[in-house]
Order: structure tokens, then C-alpha cells, then sequence
């Protein structure tokens, strides 16, 4: 969740790091946004569309949809 919440440029030194000790997949942080979905889902149910969140979940859901 840190990852894809709104970060300091500071914490980027958090992120190489851990990169760094954890070795992710290649291709993680195309995937991450997937787990972001109960979050947003989670703030619509909430609070409604506040600060684009509907428009973030249809980017991030867009290439699963069919044509």
C-alpha cells in the first residue's frame, strides 16, 4: 500500500532499498496497481468519488476488460 499511495520524494530511498534487499519480480510495479483495487473500491463505497478515484480504477481494471 506504501507503494502506491502518494509518497515524499524522501521515501524513495525507502523503496531502492527494499528493492534492493528483496529483489521483486520484474514487472511488479506493473502489477501493483491490481492491489490497490479493494482500496479504491473501499474509498467509492465511502466517501464517492473523491480525487479521481473512479477514473484510477477504470486505468487500472482497463486491459482486463473485453472488447
Amino acid at each position: 500500500m506504501m507503494w502506491l499511495s502518494p509518497r515524499p520524494a524522501a521515501s524513495d530511498h525507502f523503496f531502492e532499498t527494499w528493492e534492493a534487499i528483496v529483489r521483486p519480480e520484474p514487472g511488479w510495479t506493473d502489477r501493483a496497481p491490481l492491489l490497490h483495487v479493494r482500496e479504491m473500491l473501499s474509498v467509492l463505497a465511502q466517501f464517492g468519488d473523491e480525487n479521481g478515484t473512479a477514473d484510477r480504477l477504470r486505468a487500472v481494471l482497463m486491459p482486463f476488460r473485453r472488447a
